[in-house]
């Protein structure tokens, strides 16, 4: 399984690489500028994101891989601390991006 996580702060990503199984190919971000290039040009099976990322929001870079890229069908999971607006919650509804705690990664594992 090869995952895209992307997240302003190093500490999550490395919680998240910890969680997941060590098998599993984990490509980790600071920048949500980084992660849209990589998710135009490369296959993943699941990203990892959130909606606060430094040049390209978590709403642009997932609106961008539904539209313009190979992952178009690919699972989204915003990781949440449940500060969303009413208005984020309603465009990660229309993008189709699944929300999760940091607590709650591991229950994507099959």
């Amino acid at each position: 399984m090869k995952v895209l996580a992307v997240h302003w702060q190093e500490e999550v990503l490395r919680e998240v690489e910890r969680t997941l199984p060590s098998d599993w190919i984990v490509c980790s971000m600071t920048s949500g500028l980084d992660a849209l290039l990589s998710a135009r040009a490369e296959r993943f099976d699941l990203i990892f994101g959130c909606i606060n990322l430094p040049v390209v929001s978590g709403i642009e870079l997932a609106r961008s891989v539904r539209n313009l890229s190979a992952n178009q069908k690919t699972r989204i999971i915003f990781l949440s601390d449940g500060a969303e607006t009413e208005g984020q919650r309603e465009l990660i509804r229309r993008l189709e991006i699944d929300t999760l705690t940091i607590g709650e990664i591991g229950s994507v594992v099959p």
